[in-house]
């Protein structure tokens, strides 16, 4: 279900948009206005930085919600647009400022510039997320906002507790491709995948293969070209694989690590020479807040027949964690 501060965000994209914004609502949960004290420059100062910082920190932390950049809304009359004059200027060091605004970066942030051509100018309009790694702490006081009502509030400590027992982690789940290969009767290959069912992005991974079951790990990689989902060990030790910081698994995305193959005996019929058999590889996995646990794919002999003899199909294989 999209957030609700997401479908204003979206909703927003001229003039008339922000009129119709402004005359349906004042500042609530999901909406907060701003108004920069120098129309005529692009700097984001000190002032406007604590602004952002406490608003970002505030939203991710609770539902998520739309920060309005160049909006009067003091208490009683209602809001008017003061239009920022350098507008795209703004909106590119906003955009440059919003990954230093927190304590860790907020995930997801979009900003983008709304023209108000009667007004000689421009808003700039920030969407922050809900945050799977909320708390999430204003970098120029160190503070834990919260938005309630209209207001960004300090957290309590029990708060801030809470959310930190409540942030999400990623959930690694190892499954495998089975095919034919098209150029080689008999022969068999499966690709090994991960998967991130979790709702946080998976980082440092770590994969390692223990039991084979008689496949030979393809020195060629997924690619056929050497390259591998995350790096091995060594070109000598294609058991194990470890991810850096910039190899991440993102939620609900899937990623072909490595690739096994196996050559099965034929008559000259093209049947298999002896029953084939249930086959199991095993590992382990782990990632940056994902514990290591045990895996195994179970290749059974039904699949492994089917795949023989028509190597144009895919089989999925189901992953188990142990």
């Amino acid at each position: 279900m999209q957030e609700l501060g997401k479908i204003i965000f979206d909703s927003i994209n001229t003039e008339a948009d922000v009129n119709r914004l402004l005359s349906s609502q004042v500042e609530n949960l999901y909406v907060d206005f701003k108004i920069k004290r120098n129309l005529t420059n692009s700097e984001v100062d000190d002032d406007l930085q604590k602004v952002l910082s406490k608003a970002v920190s505030g939203f991710a932390n609770a539902d998520g919600g739309v920060l309005v950049l160049g909006v009067d809304a003091p208490n009683g009359p209602s809001p008017a647009i003061k239009p920022i004059g350098p507008y795209r200027l703004f909106e590119q060091e906003v955009n440059s400022y919003i990954s230093r605004a927190t304590i860790f970066p907020v995930q997801g942030v979009q900003i983008k510039a709304v023209d108000t051509p009667a007004q000689n100018g421009g808003v700039v309009i920030a969407y922050v997320p809900k945050s799977d790694l909320a708390p999430h702490c204003s970098m120029k006081d160190k503070k834990y906002y919260l938005r309630i009502g209209d207001s960004f509030v300090p957290m309590e400590h029990y708060q801030i507790a809470d959310s930190f027992g409540r942030r999400h982690f990623p959930h690694i789940i190892p499954f495998g491709r089975l095919k034919g290969d098209i150029n080689t009767k008999g022969k068999i290959e499966v690709t090994l995948c991960l998967k991130n069912e979790g709702r946080a992005i998976g980082r440092f991974l770590y994969f390692k293969i223990t039991q084979q079951a008689g496949f030979i790990i393809n020195a060629f990689g997924v690619s056929g070209s050497g390259l591998f989902g995350i790096s091995p060990f060594s070109a000598s030790n294609l058991n194990e694989y470890r991810g850096g910081s910039d190899e991440v698994l993102h939620p609900g995305i899937e990623l072909p690590v490595t690739r096994l193959n196996q050559v099965f005996a034929l008559n000259a019929q093209s049947s298999p020479a002896y029953p084939y058999v249930d086959l199991t590889v095993a590992g382990v996995v782990a990632a940056d807040g994902f514990s290591a646990r045990n895996w195994k794919i179970t290749v059974p002999a039904q699949s492994i027949q089917s795949a023989i003899t028509n190597r144009n199909q895919t089989i999925d294989l189901v992953g188990q964690l142990l």
